[in-house]
């Protein structure tokens, strides 16, 4: 049921008592399932006619391509060294893509394999297992925790009427798919009706609803919706329509919903939807809002050419205030190296100086690209899961600027005109984004950053004491979180004729206390929004009878028949597992008895908790949405 070698603990866990854990994990796997035909079929139409539009429905390319159909060589790249530089460089990018989607097509085929030798079965059931956390997984390529293509092949195997409130779920959730969930519910039913011509020939034939179609965050489950949709429209009682689609419920940025209520935190609760509102709350729009409000207070309404001289400008000031005697002389080769690459003989004046011009360069470039929610929505997501500085800088490179430069290069290559704002490939542009976004969501979650500094200055104290790091979750789950220091050692091997040296980390017998330290933020999270997903489960089916569920750790779904009542329980279940456990209190309980009575003083205190009544969160309409 638990995926651990660690013999040891699985021995604890049978022993455990916690009945709640498994009536949950056995409500989820009892969950009957079938292959979604309709979709199916025109996934095979894809793949059979080879559709060249394929991948802007999110599907992996689908079959081999050719270097010279997708980098054009300039005509003058035998005598021209810069030219013959980046066609060599797309070239080197694209090999590496079409390599990154032979994996990709790999594992749809599996997929579409599994689904083919399922689809005329009229009911199969996947097998959960669960972490050392107890979030649950399927243990089966095709579930409902895939990709959009996956989750569309699916449907439960039993249908329900929408009755009174059915055909409001679906619209919302038709209108979630197409990412029109920043607004009520009453907007986002206008949009769908408002779209109603467009859902109704996107259920009869997709192909002419390109444009529509493709306008969707998850697109094969919104065509999987447009046809239930267009059933139930063309009825003269709607109420009496079969669905057998699971609507889905998310969490707004849950992790930082977690460490909320269980703090009472009204700041935080403020901008994850625990309060009443008239419309969602958006956290992300409000640090990327207050991140472009610093970045345009650097360079105001300056064009490239007053940035550049700015920026020139204040690098002097700057290096003749921290060069004693500066001579002037030495300012043209100072900006060329300040400009330039970074070389591993820069001093520390050069790259305090780097800091300052690229400031303003990028700040300006951040401008012209566009900031937006999206550009900061995984920082903020991570965050409460140990995200810091050095993860946002790499999270919006992987995110963003890598994913823009590639469209950058690929224009380029093709012949087409593309502008690139950013200094070289990003990375200053990535490390300036990310100085700005980090306090800024510091500062707007306050308490859940100060939870965050306790709990890792804890679990430190307690690996150093050379034990893991141990918590019960709620429901009785005994958590067990181990990292070991490790040691490397290489070995050789011969492999194809030729002798090659492998490096392995291998695990050593003591505890490692920044592991420990940087792991047990998301650890806890993670079992918290698990116990969470167990007790909503257990709640639904005990109150209303659900039988069928479709989960992903903080998005909660049923049929939607049923999601009127599902919508209660969610939010019902959060406020009972955050009013009947401090969780907090009973953290520090168990850590305190893993740590030395000689050094329990060392523990730092709790965070204080703040006013929050959660009891609001029952009325909070966009809580899970």
């Amino acid at each position: 049921m638990i995926k651990t070698p660690n013999r040891t603990y699985l021995r604890e866990l049978r022993n455990a008592a916690m009945s709640d854990v498994y009536d949950a994990l056995n409500s989820i796997q009892r969950t009957p399932l079938k292959v979604n035909k309709f979709v199916l079929d025109w996934i095979n139409y894809f793949i059979e006619n080879q559709v060249t539009w394929a991948d802007d429905l999110d599907l992996p390319v689908l079959c081999q391509r050719n270097v010279e159909d997708h980098v054009r060589r300039p005509a003058d790249a035998d005598v021209n060294e810069e030219a013959l530089f980046w066609y060599q460089k797309d070239c080197t990018e694209f090999y590496r893509d079409e390599q990154m989607q032979a994996g990709k097509r790999a594992g749809f085929y599996q997929m579409i394999g599994l689904a083919e030798k399922y689809v005329d079965q009229e009911r199969f059931y996947v097998p959960w297992q669960g972490d050392r956390r107890m979030r649950v997984y399927p243990a089966s390529k095709l579930n409902l925790q895939g990709h959009d293509y996956t989750k569309a092949l699916l449907k439960f195997a039993d249908g329900v009427e929408l009755g009174k409130h059915g055909l409001k779920w679906l619209e919302i959730h038709m209108a979630n798919l197409f990412g029109v969930d920043k607004c009520s519910f009453k907007q986002r039913r206008a949009w769908v009706r408002e779209h109603a011509t467009e859902i109704k020939l996107l259920a009869v034939d997709p192909l002419a609803s390109r444009d529509f179609w493709t306008q969707a965050d998850s697109p094969w489950q919104a065509l999987a919706v447009a046809k239930e949709l267009s059933e139930a429209w063309s009825m003269d009682n709607p109420k009496k329509f079969v669905s057998y689609i699971p609507v889905a419920l998310d969490g707004s940025c849950s992790g930082l919903q977690i460490l909320g209520a269980a703090l009472r935190c009204e700041e935080t609760g403020q901008h994850v939807n625990l309060i009443p509102k008239d419309a969602p709350a958006d956290i992300y729009g409000v640090v990327s809002g207050i991140v472009e409000k610093e970045l345009r207070g650097i360079v105001g309404d300056m064009d490239r050419k007053e940035v550049l001289k700015t920026a020139e400008a204040e690098t002097y000031k700057a290096w003749r205030k921290k060069v004693e005697h500066a001579n002037d002389g030495d300012w043209s080769f100072v900006i060329e190296r300040v400009k330039g690459s970074t070389a591993e003989d820069d001093t520390k004046v050069i790259k305090e100086l780097r800091k300052t011009y690229f400031k303003y360069t990028e700040a300006w470039a951040w401008l012209q690209f566009g900031l937006n929610r999206s550009t900061v929505k995984r920082n903020v997501m991570t965050y409460c899961y140990g995200s810091e500085q050095f993860g946002f800088t790499e999270q919006c490179l992987e995110d963003i600027i890598q994913p823009a430069y590639k469209a950058h290069r690929k224009a380029i290559a093709s012949g087409q005109h593309s502008e690139w704002y950013f200094n070289g490939t990003g990375n200053r542009a990535a490390q300036l984004l990310a100085s700005h976004v980090y306090p800024a969501v510091k500062r707007t979650v306050l308490r859940a950053a100060q939870a965050m500094d306790w709990m890792q200055k804890t679990a430190k104290l307690i690996a150093k004491e050379n034990r893991p790091v141990r918590w019960t979750t709620p429901l009785g789950f005994p958590v067990l979180q181990e990292y070991r220091k490790t040691k490397e050692a290489k070995t050789q091997c011969y492999f194809q004729g030729s002798r090659r040296i492998l490096s392995v980390n291998l695990e050593q017998q003591n505890y490692d206390p920044h592991k420990a330290a940087t792991a047990v933020a998301p650890n806890v999270v993670h079992s918290l929004d698990s116990t969470h997903l167990q007790s909503v489960v257990n709640m639904a089916r005990d109150e209303l009878g659900v039988q069928h569920f479709a989960l992903v750790h903080d998005s909660f779904g049923t049929h939607a028949g049923n999601t009127e009542g599902f919508f209660g329980v969610i939010r019902k279940a959060l406020i009972d597992l955050f009013t009947e456990h401090d969780v907090f209190q009973d953290l520090y309980d168990e850590f305190k008895a893993q740590i030395h009575p000689d050094k329990r003083h060392e523990i730092p205190d709790l965070p204080e908790y703040g006013d929050l009544s959660l009891e609001q969160i029952a009325d909070s309409l966009y809580a899970f949405a």
